[in-house]
Formats: structure tokens, C-alpha cells, sequence
């Protein structure tokens, strides 16, 4: 059996409960590598949060302080790779030599393929009758307009219950987000900002509860989903089109039950966005090239 070759690596200014040990990027790794976790690393892969990121700064991220060590960038959130990085995983396209496609919904639930594979045993009338609900919107961002007015145009219907921070009207936070979702036949999944590629967990969230996603952010969201199952806003004209389309889908259970049955994922495959074995591949070839990964 072939020895795994080490790879030491620094994990700098993720989201506040990243886990250096237990996450994406050290499971993904594992695969390949003896990944050990080093204050001498041979690469540094890095986010965008500490310090804030809206503008980058680097000299307030730790990734800084390693002038001479292979970086690596990630994020999920809309905003371009600092100009100090040597590579970036982050949602953009196109992909390049420096700049691979890895949209943040991939890194959002380890089960997520195999939920969004969907099968002939799902009973479409028990999740029909589970739907006692019209439109929800559970959201923590004050900072996303677009979304904002959206929803008070639609609560103009039908009252759309709000279960985040962000207008709420339901008394308080819901304490479980997923199962809120699942009480209802739509759930408002606008991005905090449009980009072409930035597609987050916004939209598969809905998808995992079963609730058609009201979705607004990448405009070239069909190249991650299926856009016939779920109502895209770049289909339509205006916000009146759009909701006028989704009050026919409410008033009308068989077209309801059309999209529902129809699979998240073109052809009910996985995108290559989500080939795990095709992420790991672009890390072997920067390891490779750069010489970093050494015997155990």
C-alpha cells in the first residue's frame, strides 16, 4: 500500500466556527495526504472574514504574515481573490489556471448530492398536504435591498412569514431553520447580492425542505440547477411578473405538483461542480507543481 505523502497546511480568517481539523478543504485533503495542521505550513489557505471583508484588507488577516508561503483563497462570499493570492477556489467564472469553480453550496452540507438525487419513492401527496403554508423568508442580513423590497412586494398577496432577525413577524428567531422551511410551498432564496456564478446555500436550503426556492442571485444559476424546478427571477421581466407567476403556481395545485416533481439537478445528475474528486484533482496539481508535498 502507497504511503501517504504530508502535506502541512494553515487554515487562516474562516467564518467563526470553522474547524482547522474538521471541515471541507482537511476531509477533502485526507483523501490524498497525511494533512497536518502547522504553524510552519508548506501552504496557507485562507478566507476573507477576519477583519471584515468589504473591502479586502490584507495586512488584518493572519494569511499576511506568511509572505513567502503558498496561498490559497477561498470564499463563498461576492467579492473578487486579493491580488496577493496564488490561487483561489472561489464561485467565479471563468475557470483559469489561478481561479477554480467551487460555489459554497458544495461546501454547505456533506449530504447534499445524495438529498438532491431524487427518486420515484418520494410521496408527492404527502409533501403537497405538508405544505400548510404560503411563502417563507428567514434572513439575518439587513445589508441586501433587492431582497428586502421583494418581499414587501409579495406580502402585498399573501403574507409571507418572516423567521429570521431580518422583519420578522412571527414573534421571535425560529430555532430550527429547516424544519420552518418544510411548512411551506415557497421559500424567498435571494442571494445578498447578484454576480454571474455566486450561488450559496440560499437555494438548496428550500430544495432539501422541499419548498420551491423564489430564487434571485447568479444569473447563470442554470449551470448549477435545474432551473424548471424552482422560480427563477431572471426569467422574468420585472418583480410583477414574476410574482404573478407564482401566484398562478399557488392557485394552481397540479402545476404546483409539476415543479416539485421535477429533478434539482439537470438530468437528475450531479453537476461538475460538485465532483470532489475533480476539486482534490486541482489541489494535487498545485501541490505538485509548487514541490510542497513530502513523503511521510
Amino acid at each position: 500500500m502507497t504511503k501517504k505523502k504530508t502535506i502541512r497546511v494553515l487554515f487562516a480568517d474562516f467564518w467563526g466556527n470553522f474547524q482547522p481539523d474538521d471541515n471541507f478543504f482537511y476531509e477533502l485533503l485526507s483523501r490524498r495526504y497525511t494533512v497536518e495542521i502547522s504553524s510552519r505550513p508548506d501552504c496557507v489557505i485562507f478566507s476573507c472574514f477576519k477583519g471584515g471583508f468589504r473591502p479586502f484588507q490584507p495586512y488584518r488577516h493572519k494569511y499576511w504574515r506568511y509572505r513567502n508561503t503558498l496561498k490559497i483563497f477561498y470564499t463563498g462570499e461576492n467579492l473578487r481573490p486579493p491580488e496577493d493570492c496564488d490561487y483561489a477556489f472561489t464561485f467565479d467564472f471563468p475557470e483559469t489556471k489561478k481561479n477554480f469553480r467551487l460555489p459554497y453550496y458544495v461546501l454547505h452540507n456533506d449530504k447534499l448530492i445524495d438529498r438532491l438525487i431524487l427518486d420515484d419513492s418520494r410521496d408527492i401527496d404527502a409533501i403537497v398536504a405538508g405544505k400548510t403554508r404560503f411563502c417563507n423568508f428567514v434572513y439575518s442580513n439587513l445589508r441586501a435591498p433587492e431582497r428586502i423590497r421583494f418581499f414587501e412586494k409579495l406580502s402585498k398577496y399573501k403574507k409571507v412569514d418572516s423567521g429570521g432577525r431580518v422583519l420578522n413577524n412571527i414573534g421571535g428567531p425560529v430555532a430550527d431553520k429547516m424544519d420552518f422551511i418544510g411548512r411551506y410551498k415557497f421559500t424567498i432564496a435571494f442571494e445578498n447580492s447578484s454576480w454571474p456564478g455566486y450561488t450559496t446555500e440560499k437555494i438548496v436550503e428550500p430544495m432539501l425542505a422541499a419548498s420551491i426556492p423564489i430564487y434571485w442571485g447568479n444569473p447563470k444559476v442554470n449551470l448549477d440547477f435545474n432551473t424548471g424546478s424552482f422560480i427563477n427571477r431572471f426569467d422574468y421581466g420585472n418583480d410583477e411578473a414574476l410574482i404573478e407567476r407564482i401566484i398562478e403556481i399557488d392557485e394552481n395545485e397540479d402545476l404546483y405538483r409539476h415543479y416539485l416533481l421535477q429533478p434539482y439537478l439537470e438530468g437528475n445528475v450531479p453537476n461538475i461542480y460538485m465532483d470532489k474528486e475533480r476539486i482534490l484533482q486541482k489541489f494535487v496539481e498545485i501541490f505538485e507543481e509548487h514541490g510542497i508535498a513530502k513523503d511521510s
